[in-house]
């Protein structure tokens, strides 16, 4: 494969990865959105208050004692949803402390180093087809490891939705039984 086909080869993945950098962030808006909606409703609602008010008066029973833990998992299942779906937007890597610090081209921190402009054009001129090939390969492998890290954290955050739409669902019913 020649050098040329090599580059566009490397910018085809690099745009495909950013368009799943953009696809993870995408998802993790929507499970935020619903995540933080469904714990404002369970928290907030006015039934959960008058259930409450309700479990003052009457004695400990199982039922109750479920409504409580349900509750508790509840609120401990949304802060973690919320902070999972938090950390998909700061998924930066590790610095890989086996490797040596090289300065690269593509990255905006290694390209704000220089000293101005010109010294980066200049850097960009001096380079050869299989410098900006193997810097175009360093470039998607590092992104690659991004994405994977942020799809994962993405998977994470769909599980916790999930286990909280369930316990927002058994609540309501819970409280139902409550108020009655």
């Amino acid at each position: 494969m020649t050098t040329e086909k090599r580059i566009d080869l490397l910018n085809s993945n690099l745009n495909q990865l950013q368009e799943m950098i953009k696809l993870a962030d995408t998802k993790v808006n929507i499970s935020l959105t619903l995540q933080t909606f469904i714990a404002g409703y369970v928290l907030t609602s006015t039934m959960m208050s008058k259930v409450f008010e309700n479990l003052k008066q009457i004695p400990a029973t199982f039922m109750v004692y479920v409504f409580y833990a349900a509750y508790v998992l509840f609120l401990i299942t949304s802060l973690i949803g919320i902070v999972k779906c938090l950390m998909v937007y700061k998924a930066r890597l590790p610095k890989d402390k086996n490797k040596e610090d090289k300065i690269g081209f593509l990255f905006f921190e290694h390209i704000k180093i220089h000293d101005s402009a010109e010294a980066y054009i200049e850097r960009l001129n001096s380079m050869g087809e299989n410098d900006w090939a193997e810097e175009l390969a360093n470039q998607v492998y590092n992104v690659s490891r991004i994405v994977s890290r942020k799809m994962k954290l993405v998977n994470h955050t769909i599980v916790f939705l999930f286990l909280n739409i369930l316990l927002s669902i058994t609540l309501t019913i819970l409280a139902m039984c409550f108020i009655g």
